[in-house]
């Protein structure tokens, strides 16, 4: 189940950064695992993959260690000094490796938000 919802989500995210032309700076995509298995890590590292794969994406990983799927796992980090904004933020959460979340966060500030080349209606 988790890795075809992975897939879906990839090709998901690559069609809404490619709807009218090819991405020339690449989308910003930092996902965040909060997932606790090595099997789980393991997909998501797939999934991180295959976003770097398409060409379409800047993509950055980090781990979290949460008590909960509703916690926030960015709390308490910041992004280095130099680092830009991330354009999407993927949060696959902790219940994801038992089956108590069947579902993954999306954070951005809209598809307007995306770089030009890869902003809808854009030409």
């Amino acid at each position: 189940m988790m890795k075809r919802f992975a897939v879906r989500l990839a090709l998901a995210i690559a069609l809404i950064a490619a709807l009218n032309a090819p991405v020339q700076a690449g989308v910003r995509v930092l996902v965040v695992d909060e997932t606790k298995t090595l099997a789980s890590t393991m997909r998501v590292a797939g999934l991180v993959g295959a976003l770097r794969g398409t060409g379409l994406f800047d993509v950055s990983h980090r781990l979290a260690d949460v008590e909960s799927s509703w916690d926030d796992p960015l709390a308490g980090s910041e992004p280095p000094p130099d680092e830009a904004p991330q354009d999407l933020i993927l949060i696959v959460p902790r219940g994801i490796d038992d089956g108590s979340a069947d579902w993954i966060w999306i954070a951005s500030n809209g598809l307007f938000s995306l770089p030009p080349a890869s902003a809808p209606g854009s030409s």
